[in-house]
C-alpha cells in the first residue's frame, strides 16, 4: 500500500500470494460500527439511527446454521464507542459459538488461537476471527520495533507487531488447514495531521476510512491487485456466495466473486464500477473509480477529488469535472436515502417505509431539509411528524417561515410540538414550548429544556443538569448538545455537572469550552487536573485554552513544559504562554528580551533564557529519549516570500561576581555553525523545534546562550527551550474477568 517502512513483510507476503484490494474502505471509521456492519453486510451507522438493523443475522450466525463451528478473539473495546446502541450484538458475541473477549496481543492471543485449533475436528469447517487491538491510540512503542517516539513512529511500531502476530497466526492456521482461505482488513485507518485531524473517526478522507484487504486462498484465487472500490461489507456475501450459501435479501453489501476470478491485474480505474462510501456523524464520502465525492453534511457543502492526480486529497475538483461531481453527488444521496428500505425494525407500523428526505435527515444530511419542508403539509400525520422532528434536530434557518405557516394550522399536538420545538431551536419564543416543561412525556421535557437552553433560556435548566448526569439514556450527540447549551447558558449551577463528566474522553474538549463560558474560576483546577493527564494531543490545546480564559497563569506552568518537550510537541504551547504572560517560566527569555531579539533578529542578536529543570514523571510511554537532550522552539511570522531563521551556540560571559553578562558584539552566524529552519510558507504563528546538539551545550535547570539571524520576510514571536519528555502513559488497564463460552 505504500509504506516506505518495512514494517508488514507477513502481510506482503500474503498479498503477493493472493488477491489485493488497492481501494478498499471501511463504512464507518469508529471500530464499533466497522465491525458490526462487516459482520452483517449493512451500513449499521445510518440503521441504528433509524432505530433498525439490530436484527441482523451475523456472519457467525449464518454460518452456524450451515454446520460450521465459529470462534472469536477480540477485545471488550470493539463496542467502546455509542456502547449501549450496539448491546444486541455486544451481548450475543456477534454470534460467534466461542469466544475470548479480552485485551490480549502477540504470543499469547497466538497461543489461544492454537489452543483452540488443536481441540478442532479436522473433519470439521471452520470460521475463526481474530481482531488486533495494537495498532491504536493510545499509541504505545513494542520495543522489539523502535522507529522513534513520534506519535506515527510508535504507531508503525504497533503495525509491526500486529504484523508479526498476523504471521504467527497464519502460519499456525496454515499448519492446520494448508488450503484454508485467510482474509485481513481493519476496521478503520489512522490520521496524523493530513487534513488537521488526529486519530479516527472525525473524517472520511483516505486515511481515516481506506483500509488494507488481502484474501489468500491457495490455489483458487490467483495473485492479483484489484483497483475497483469496494468495501468491507462487501466481504459477508462475497465469502456466503464463495461458500454457496445463500446471501439474505437484507444485506447490502455486493458479492465480489466476479473481481476474484480476474485473472490479470488491473491497470486502470478509469472504468471501474464499483463504489465505496463511508460516513461519519458530519462527513460522507462516496468512492467511484479515482473520484471521492467528500459532503459536510449539516452545512450541505460537498468537494470532489482525483487520487490520480492528488492523491492527497488538497485540492476541490469539482469545478474542473462538474458533470462527475453532479452525478456523484446525485448517486449518493440515491444511497442514502436507501438506508433502512430493506429493514423490518425501525419502520412504520403499518410497515411503510419513510420518504427519502425523512431518511436522509435522519443521516444528518442538511440538504434534504428544503424536502422535509414540503412534508410539513403531507396528508400523512406519520410523516408531518418525522419531517417536523427531523427538522428540529437538523435547525436550518432557512426553513423558519415553513414552519411557522405548518404550526399555524397543524391540528395534531405530536406534529404542532415538533414544529414549535424546531422554531424554538431557530431563535422564535413559541409559548407551547415553555408548556412542554410540564409534559407528562420525559422525552419531551428534555427536548424543550434544551432547545429553551439553546437560545439561552433557563427556564429547563434543572431537567438539563438531570438528563445530562444520566448514565444511560443519553447519546454523545446529545450529551454534546446539552454541553454547549449549558455553556451557552452561563449558570454556575450546571459546572458540578460538567466536571462529573470530564471523564468522558470524547466530551472533554466541549466541556472544557463549557466551562470556560460559565466562567467560574472554581472548575479551574478539574481542568488542570485533567490537562496534566491528558493523553489526547488534540484535546490539550482546549482544556489549555478554557484555563486561560479562566485566568490561569501558574496552572499552566507544568503542563505547558511537559507538552512542549514531548515527541509531538504541542503547537499551540508558546502562544499560551505569551498569552498568559508565562514565556520566562516555560524556558522561554525575559519580556526585555525577547522584546529586542525581535528587533534585531535581522542583524543577528544574543539571547539567553533559563533551560527548565526536570520532574520526575513516571507515567510516560516509551523512555529512550535522553532527559538531558533540550529541544528548542520558536514561534514565527512570515510574509508572501517566506524566510529563514539561523540558531546558533553562543558562549554564556560571567562577571566576578559570577552573573551573566551581555553580550553586546554582533554574533557570528552562518549555515555552517547553526540550526537552520526555512519557513517557506506564509502564515501567522507558525511554530518549529529541533532538539539542539550537544555542542550548544543546553542543560536542564540551566541558563542557556543562542545566537539567532534571520533572513527575508520573517518576524519572531516567541522561543523557549525546554528538556524532552516521554508521552504520557494510558493508565494501567482494570481488573476484569475474561469472557469465554
Amino acid at each position: 500500500y505504500g509504506q516506505k517502512l518495512p514494517l508488514t513483510p507477513n502481510l506482503d507476503a500474503l498479498a503477493a500470494e493472493g488477491a489485493k484490494f488497492s481501494a478498499a474502505y471501511a463504512p464507518t471509521p469508529h471500530t464499533s460500527y466497522s465491525l458490526s456492519s462487516l459482520m452483517t453486510g449493512k451500513y449499521m451507522r445510518p440503521l441504528i439511527l433509524q432505530g433498525a438493523g439490530l436484527d441482523s443475522q451475523t456472519l457467525p450466525d449464518i454460518l452456524r446454521t450451515y454446520g460450521y463451528k465459529t470462534a472469536g478473539f477480540y477485545p471488550p473495546a470493539v463496542f467502546f464507542i455509542d456502547g449501549p446502541r450496539f448491546e444486541t450484538f455486544s451481548t450475543r458475541h456477534l454470534g460467534f459459538e466461542y469466544f475470548k473477549v479480552e485485551f490480549l496481543e502477540g504470543e499469547p492471543r497466538v497461543q489461544q488461537f492454537r489452543d483452540y485449533l488443536s481441540q478442532q475436528n479436522d473433519a470439521q469447517s471452520r470460521f475463526t476471527w481474530v481482531h488486533l487491538f495494537g495498532p491504536h491510540e493510545p499509541y504505545i512503542k513494542d520495543e522489539r520495533f523502535d522507529f522513534g517516539e513520534r506519535a506515527i513512529e510508535r504507531y508503525a511500531s504497533e503495525v509491526k507487531a500486529a504484523d508479526a502476530t498476523i504471521g504467527s497466526l497464519i502460519a499456525t492456521f496454515r499448519a492446520d488447514d494448508p488450503d484454508g482461505v485467510v482474509l485481513v482488513t481493519a476496521d478503520h485507518g489512522e490520521e496524523f495531521g493530513e487534513h488537521g485531524g488526529r486519530y479516527h473517526g472525525t473524517s472520511v478522507f483516505e486515511e481515516q476510512v481506506r483500509v488494507p484487504l488481502l484474501i489468500s486462498a491457495p490455489g483458487k484465487i490467483a495473485p492479483q491487485v484489484i483497483l475497483e472500490p469496494v468495501q468491507t461489507i462487501d466481504l459477508m456475501p462475497t465469502l456466503l456466495r464463495t461458500l454457496k450459501i445463500p446471501i439474505p435479501a437484507r444485506v447490502r453489501g455486493r458479492d465480489l466473486t466476479p473481481l476474484l476470478n480476474v485473472k490479470k491485474e488491473q491497470t486502470s480505474s478509469e472504468t471501474l464500477s464499483g463504489i465505496a462510501t463511508s460516513e461519519t456523524d458530519d462527513f460522507s464520502l462516496l468512492a467511484r473509480g479515482s473520484f471521492r465525492l467528500i459532503c459536510n453534511r449539516r452545512a450541505a457543502a460537498c468537494r470532489l477529488f482525483d487520487l490520480k492526480s492528488d492523491p492527497l486529497q488538497t485540492r476541490d475538483q469539482s469545478r474542473k469535472y462538474p458533470d462527475i461531481y453532479q452525478s456523484l453527488l446525485k448517486q449518493s444521496r440515491a444511497l442514502a436515502a436507501q438506508h433502512g428500505t430493506l429493514e423490518s425494525q425501525g419502520l412504520r407500523a403499518e410497515g411503510k417505509g419513510w420518504p427519502a428526505a425523512i431518511m436522509l435527515g435522519i443521516s444528518g444530511d442538511a440538504a434534504a431539509a428544503v424536502e422535509l419542508a414540503l412534508l410539513l403539509d403531507d396528508a400523512d400525520v406519520d410523516i408531518r411528524r418525522k419531517s417536523a422532528e427531523v427538522l428540529f434536530q437538523l435547525a436550518k434557518p432557512e426553513q423558519k417561515t415553513a414552519l411557522r405557516l405548518a404550526l399555524s394550522r397543524e391540528d395534531d399536538n405530536e406534529a404542532r410540538t415538533w414544529e414549535a420545538l424546531a422554531l424554538s431551536r431557530l431563535g422564535l419564543s413559541v409559548p407551547l414550548v415553555r408548556e412542554l416543561l410540564r409534559s407528562p412525556q420525559v422525552e419531551m421535557r428534555r427536548w424543550a429544556a434544551l432547545a429553551l437552553a439553546e437560545q439561552e433560556n433557563k427556564a429547563g435548566l434543572k431537567i438539563l443538569i438531570g438528563w445530562y448526569l444520566l448514565k444511560d439514556g443519553i447519546d454523545f450527540e446529545q450529551s454534546k448538545r446539552v454541553t454547549i447549551a449549558l455553556g451557552q447558558l452561563g449558570s454556575k449551577k450546571a459546572m458540578p455537572a460538567l466536571v462529573a463528566r470530564l471523564t468522558d474522553v470524547r466530551l472533554r474538549p466541549f466541556i472544557a469550552d463549557a466551562l470556560a463560558k460559565i466562567g467560574d474560576k472554581n472548575a479551574l483546577g478539574y481542568l488542570t487536573r485533567a490537562l496534566n493527564k491528558e493523553l489526547f494531543t488534540t484535546h490539550r490545546p482546549r482544556l489549555a485554552d478554557a484555563m486561560l480564559s479562566l485566568g490561569a497563569n501558574d496552572e499552566l506552568i507544568v503542563p505547558l513544559r511537559r507538552f512542549m518537550g514531548v515527541p509531538d510537541p504541542m503547537e499551540e504551547s508558546l502562544q499560551l504562554a505569551l498569552d498568559a504572560g508565562i514565556l520566562a517560566q516555560v524556558g522561554g527569555p525575559s519580556s526585555r528580551e525577547l522584546a529586542r531579539a525581535r528587533q534585531f533578529l535581522g542583524s543577528g542578536v544574543h539571547l539567553e533564557m533559563n533551560v527548565p529543570g526536570l520532574v520526575k514523571n513516571k507515567s510516560t510511554i516509551g523512555g529512550k529519549v535522553a532527559l538531558t537532550t533540550v529541544r528548542v522552539l520558536f514561534q514565527v511570522t512570515t510574509g508572501k516570500g517566506g524566510g529563514t531563521l539561523y540558531i546558533a551556540p553562543a558562549k554564556l560571559k560571567y562577571n566576578l561576581n559570577k552573573n551573566t553578562v551581555r553580550v553586546r558584539n554582533q554574533p557570528e552566524i552562518s549555515a555552517d555553525n547553526s540550526l537552520v529552519f526555512p519557513v517557506l510558507v506564509e502564515g501567522a504563528h507558525r511554530i518549529f523545534y529541533a532538539d539542539l546538539p550537544p555542542e550548544y551545550g543546553a542543560r536542564p535547570g540551566h541558563r542557556l546562550a543562542l545566537s539567532l539571524f534571520s533572513q527575508g520576510d520573517l518576524e519572531l514571536e516567541a522561543i523557549a527551550s525546554v528538556s524532552r519528555r516521554p508521552e504520557l502513559a494510558p493508565p494501567p488497564a482494570q481488573p476484569w474477568a475474561p469472557a469465554e463460552q
